[in-house]
Formats: structure tokens, C-alpha cells, sequence
């Protein structure tokens, strides 16, 4: 359809990677929100994103780990392009062991027996690559063997807030938080709370901001997709958007210039701002 000049999305990095193709051929420019997998860099010149690759995510989570001195790590993943791209990211860079790395399908119904083994193998940090169903099941059963190391989720942990007395204490990689004090942020939290009456969070801040700079883009270059595109590549320090989520500009990859990636913990059902891993 000439009609559509820009598309924003997509959520998820195996819908993103799939449709990244469609776009290239069809000479489309596309921003996506929260895909993170490592398999979208450079995938096309028509495909940019607003959210940091895990190939960097994972360097973060895995320095803010080793600043809290821990020195042996499990993994558990999801076993997709985001769950595989974010944990060999994490496992390349942590400094200390790796006592175990293992796959888990997203719809987990029983963790009893990774908690139990890691019981045995005494790991100071389980990082959990994954989203709110397999996460909250992890946590669920680390609370109901008294299992208290330290855990660990990335930007896909966002909905684990949903159980508050489970997501207590967990740290969580996420490029936005409602307790973000900057003006823009605040404001942004506010408008949404009185229209939708309730919390923004990550995912929401990404949509969000994808939708104003693609907006911007067509008020400054006009309704034509080679100059949208050109548009986004050509944005620099000057020019970058300024968004909820930190300011934007892109590589010749597509990937944002700068990371907004931070780390949180859990408290109260919000995500605390607790460093950012450098």
C-alpha cells in the first residue's frame, strides 16, 4: 500500500526479524519499539529501532552484576531470538562462572527442578532471560524453596510488577522507569495515568517515543518513505529526538547511538533506578 509510509514496531524480535525482510523489499522504513535481538543489526537500511541491542544490554546487566561482586552465575533463557541473543551477550561478558546455562520454553508451568539443582550448585546470581510468565515462575519457586540469591531479568521482565510480593527485590535492565526524574518523564507519566489510568511502562515509553520521532519524520521530510529513511540515518547530536527514554539517533545499523539501558530493583510494584552498569 504506497499509502503507508512508515510503519512503527514491531514488539517482539522474531515478529521484527520476520518482517525486517518485507521492508527491505518493499522500501519501507520501520522503527521498532522493544525488539532487542542482536539478529536485527544491519538487518536492512530501512530498519531502525529505538531500544538498545542485547548485544550491549547484556554487557550491562553483566558489569552490574560483577559491581555487586558476584562471581557465579546461572542463566536460564527463553528459547528465541531475544532469550538466546541477550544470554550468550551476558555470558560472554560476566567476568566470574558460569555454573549453568539452560533453555526454557516461555509458557514454564514448574521451575522446581532448576531451583532445586542451583540449590546444589550455590551460583550468587540466577539471570533469567525471559518475559512475565516464565519469570514470575522462576520467582515463585525460588520463594517457595527459600532459594535468596540474587535475581536477574532483562527489559522482557517489565510485567513482572504484576505480583508484587514475587518481583520484590528483583533487578531488572530496562530503558525506562516511571521513577525517572526528569521533567519530560514525569509529564509523560502523568498524561498517561490520566488517560489511561494506569502506570506506563517500558514498552509503553518505546511505542511512544517510535510514534513521535516517526511523526517528526514525516513533518520534516514529508510523506515519502527514501526521505523518512533518509531522514532517521541523517539524525546527529544536533538533530537528535530527545524522547521519554533518552535521546535518539541511529548508526549505520539502525541501532540507537546511545544506550538509555539502566538497572532497577523492584520495590512496591516500581522499578527503583539503581545504576546502569558502567
Amino acid at each position: 500500500n504506497p499509502a503507508v509510509v512508515g510503519v512503527v514496531g514491531h514488539v517482539t524480535s522474531g515478529a521484527m526479524v520476520a518482517a525486517a525482510k518485507v521492508y527491505d523489499a518493499g522500501t519501507l522504513p520501520a522503527l521498532a519499539t522493544s525488539a532487542t535481538s542482536p539478529d536485527l543489526t544491519g538487518i536492512s537500511p530501512w530498519v531502525f529501532r529505538v531500544v538498545p541491542s542485547d548485544s550491549s544490554n547484556g554487557i550491562t546487566i553483566a558489569r552490574f552484576a560483577a559491581a555487586r561482586g558476584k562471581k557465579r552465575a546461572a542463566i536460564l533463557y527463553e528459547n528465541d531470538a531475544y532469550g538466546r541473543g541477550l544470554a550468550e551477550s551476558f555470558r560472554h561478558s560476566f567476568p566470574g562462572e558460569i555454573v549453568s546455562m539452560d533453555p526454557i520454553s516461555a509458557d514454564i508451568a514448574d521451575a522446581e527442578p532448576y531451583i532445586a539443582y542451583y540449590k546444589t550448585r550455590s551460583p550468587d546470581i540466577v539471570f533469567v532471560v525471559g518475559t512475565q510468565n516464565s519469570g514470575l515462575t522462576v520467582l515463585r519457586e525460588a520463594h517457595r524453596e527459600g532459594f535468596g540469591v540474587d535475581f536477574v531479568g532483562g527489559d522482557g521482565w517489565t510485567g513482572i510488577v504484576t505480583d508484587t510480593v514475587t518481583s520484590e527485590g528483583a533487578y531488572v535492565g530496562t530503558v525506562f522507569t516511571v521513577e525517572d526524574p526528569r521533567p519530560e518523564v514525569q509529564r509523560f507519566v502523568s498524561d498517561f495515568q490520566q488517560r489511561y489510568h494506569e502506570v506506563p511502562d517500558a514498552y509503553a515509553a518505546l511505542g511512544y517515543d517510535a510514534a513521535r520521532l516517526l511523526a517528526r519524520a514525516i513533518r520534516q521530510a514529508g510523506p515519502d518513505r527514501a526521505a523518512i529513511r533518509a531522514y532517521l540515518a541523517s539524525l546527529d547530536e544536533a538533530t537528535e529526538f530527545h524522547g521519554v527514554t533518552g535521546p535518539l539517533r541511529f548508526g549505520t545499523d539502525g541501532d540507537p547511538a546511545s544506550s538509555s539501558y539502566r538497572m532497577t530493583r523492584v520495590h512496591r510494584g516500581t522499578f527503583d533506578l539503581v545504576g546502569d552498569g558502567r
